[in-house]
């Protein structure tokens, strides 16, 4: 046994030669002499050194010291940082005596001390004791061993040691364990808002330094209020010394606060705030918050100009605050020469406004623009021209008609423009009035066997075309293109474009017929009046229908007439005229119509081609073209007919060409 006391001895680095160091992760320990029984007057201490993180567990295999009343003779005292954990000794547990049995001791850090004492005798043999120790892990972050170390947020453990990380938006601070937060370039520009510190009302960070900045346009003046709920880490006796805030406010200072009291409102009369928080390494207190409003230098009342309204009405204005300033329907603003619909000004730092209030003028529609052939009539003896006046357009009655039949009534409106309820700023159109001569005829023939002369201004929709002042062929007038005057009744015009139908075929006369276009306009009076067109309301022309047939043609064995001759004449059935002609080698096309007697004597003559062909509706009482004199076999010959171009074949291309609208 002697040996195995000296290789127990040699594991051990000795102090001195009754202290024995020892480290690593575990050990044992024995009574002197164990088991042979241990010697009188023994005074041995063993230190124990695990790493850090650890702590230390010691279990006894075996226990025999001399029993003695609380441990006066023979014992072993257990102990770590200077305090003791346990005292053992003698052989079994009493009132008196402690023996560790199947229990252990556990350290709280990484040291441990066992010494173990003898008196001077001991009455029989004792064998002493052996005993086990281990390192145990701590879990700092379960056990919490010392409040200077716990994590601020989270705690991760792992054997040997801990360390903490942070929740999102927090860092850790380099103590390694306290969660700080970056809250350095905080700046402000709104006028008004709410600033807290991080968490608030939870726990704010510790060993944090925050800087607010509430940066406003110079003019605004920042107030701040604070929130019920303040709580900063403050001492009894020294002014704020762990944490606190500050707010700088131009050359103004104010705090430090700290404490469970709020400050009061602070009206810090500048446009630039700094406010400093400061947190230390301990406490957990649940911080501050404060609303931040501004106001700005103020204005005078806006009043709203005549005839105009402000938007917004306020009891008062401050820098900043905008106007917008209309007129109302009707006016317009006049600022600069220039006409504005609605204005705005802005209150200054100076407590002026921007502009001045424009004045609403009212809106001046102008001259109206003329109406050809027509007249304006004014509804106020002034001939106002301003916001809501109203003007009429007219026609000439005894020559014209108004198209569209409306009310022509037209308003200034607030746009500037005269405007009609239907027509908005188009105008309507004076149009002649076609196929109604003011001059009548005293009676109308049934049959009239010869031409006879026709009574002036009778038909004043017949032109005659002459070259070198020689009469060649008639035409009619459809519409008007400018005037030029020749005497009381006559205008005489020389043609500016002349446009034959597209299909006209030379060697059969079909589409036979061309329009002429006037260089200037023709003047309407009782003897120049156009003809109408046949519109789809006039029913079409049948088998005996007449119609009268007008030019100044050469008559039956004589020459050309000074005077406007005219003949009446029925409609021949097409069939009839078509087999006429067959025989004698003509064709009649769908484009052309017959008219005349079957006995002859009356019919258009040389001279005549281009003449009008008209008949009467009986609805609107109105002549309009039924045809165009084209060809026929002689004059007023015995079962010839006058063959005519039926101008409802053409109607689609004359409007089209001349832009003619429905009369």
């Amino acid at each position: 046994m002697g040996l195995f006391w000296l290789f127990v001895l040699s594991l051990f680095s000795t102090a001195a030669a009754n202290l024995t160091e020892l480290t690593g992760m575990f050990g044992h320990i024995q009574s002197p002499n164990y088991p042979e029984g241990y010697p009188s007057d023994l005074d041995v201490t063993w230190n124990i050194t695990v790493p850090i993180g650890f702590r230390i567990k010691l279990y006894f295999m075996h226990f025999d010291l001399e029993p003695s009343y609380l441990c006066e003779y023979d014992y072993v005292k257990v102990s770590a940082d200077e305090d003791l954990l346990e005292t053992f000794c003698g052989r079994e547990r009493t009132d008196t005596e402690e023996i560790p049995g199947r229990e252990f001791v556990l350290t709280k850090s990484n040291t441990m001390s066992v010494t173990f004492k003898t008196d001077f005798s001991n009455e029989e043999r004792f064998t002493g004791f052996e005993a086990h120790y281990t390192a145990i892990d701590i879990d700092e972050c379960v056990e919490k061993l010392d409040e200077a170390l716990v994590c601020d947020h989270f705690c991760h453990n792992y054997i040997g040691g801990y360390y903490c990380s942070c929740r999102f938006s927090y860092f850790l601070h380099s103590d390694n364990r306290t969660c700080k937060v970056e809250c350095n370039d905080n700046v402000f520009t709104e006028k008004s808002g709410v600033i807290s510190s991080p968490d608030y009302p939870n726990p704010y960070p510790k060993s944090t330094d925050c800087l607010y900045r509430i940066e406003l346009e110079e003019g605004f003046t920042i107030s701040l209020a604070f929130a019920e709920i303040f709580d900063l880490e403050d001492h009894p006796d020294v002014p704020c010394p762990y944490d606190y805030l500050q707010i700088k406010a131009g050359l103004n200072e104010f705090g430090p606060f700290c404490g469970d009291k709020a400050p009061d409102t602070i009206n810090t009369n500048s446009s630039d705030v700094l406010i400093l928080f400061h947190s230390d390494d301990s406490g957990d207190n649940h911080g501050w918050k404060v609303t931040f409003t501004s106001v700005g230098a103020p204005c005078p009342v806006v009043q709203p100009p005549a005839n105009g309204t402000i938007e917004p009405v306020q009891d008062q204005y401050s820098f900043k605050d905008q106007v917008q300033i209309r007129c109302n329907n009707g006016f317009k603003f006049v600022k600069g020469g220039d006409e504005v619909e609605a204005y705005q000004i802005e209150c200054q730092k100076s407590g002026t406004w921007s502009s001045s209030i424009p004045t609403c003028k009212v809106i001046d529609c102008g001259t109206p623009r003329f109406l050809v052939d027509g007249y304006i009539t004014f509804h106020t003896k002034e001939n106002l021209t301003l916001f809501r006046s109203h003007i009429e357009y007219s026609c000439p009655a005894q020559y014209y008609q108004m198209k569209p039949e409306l009310n022509t009534t037209y308003t200034c409106m607030e746009n500037g423009f005269w405007v009609n309820d239907e027509l908005g700023t188009d105008l309507p159109i004076c149009q002649p009035v076609c196929g109604k001569p003011t001059i009548r005829r005293s009676s109308i023939q049934p049959k009239i066997a010869q031409g006879k002369v026709v009574t002036k201004g009778l038909s004043p929709w017949i032109a005659m075309l002459s070259k070198n002042g020689i009469p060649f062929c008639g035409s009619s007038l459809l519409g008007r293109q400018k005037t030029l005057r020749q005497e009381d009744t006559e205008q005489v015009f020389r043609a500016e474009r002349i446009i034959p139908h597209p299909r006209y075929n030379g060697s059969t006369f079909e589409f036979d017929i061309a329009l002429l276009e006037l260089p200037k306009k023709v003047t309407i009076t009782d003897y120049v009046l156009p003809i109408c067109l046949p519109e789809n309301s006039f029913p079409p022309l049948e088998t005996g229908d007449m119609v009268i047939v007008r030019g100044w043609g050469k008559q039956f064995l004589h020459s050309i007439p000074e005077t406007l001759m005219e003949i009446e004449i029925p409609i021949v059935d097409h069939d009839q005229c078509k087999n006429v002609y067959t025989q004698l080698g003509r064709q009649v096309t769908d484009d052309m119509i017959c008219a005349g007697l079957k006995q002859g004597g009356s019919d258009a003559c040389q001279g005549d081609s281009g003449g009008p062909m008209v008949a009467r509706d009986t609805e609107t009482k109105r002549w309009f073209l039924a045809g165009t004199v084209s060809w026929g076999d002689g004059c007023g010959e015995d079962n010839r007919y006058g063959v005519y171009s039926n101008v409802r074949k053409s109607l689609e291309w004359i409007k089209n060409v001349t832009n003619i609208k429905n009369f």
